[in-house]
């Protein structure tokens, strides 16, 4: 194998990897600025790789590098899931 080959596939998954870690700054930067907690701030899936605690936030990367989070406990506990009948108006009664 060649070693452009292998250097241009390290130096697109690092590419990556930063693009994932701005946009997930994106999240962690008002989330902070808003006061919400925010418990992990992870660049990657999987197991972590590296990661390091600063304040209430642990920071890291783990080995899939194809995506990222930012974890809170508001997260867990919001339920956003709705039925179709809450996006609809309600019915009207016709008088008369």
């Amino acid at each position: 194998m060649n070693w452009l080959y292998v250097a241009g596939i390290i130096f697109f998954l690092l590419g990556l990897m930063i693009s994932i870690a701005l946009h997930e700054l994106g999240h962690l930067v008002p989330a902070k600025l808003f006061g919400v907690k925010v418990t992990q701030y992870m660049v990657g899936f999987g197991s972590t790789a590296w990661s390091r605690r600063k304040g209430e936030t642990e920071y890291g990367i783990k080995w899939i590098p194809f995506g990222g989070y930012g974890a809170s406990p508001m997260n867990a506990n919001t339920d956003f899931r709705r039925q179709a009948s809450d996006y609809l108006p309600s019915p009207r009664r016709r008088s008369g």
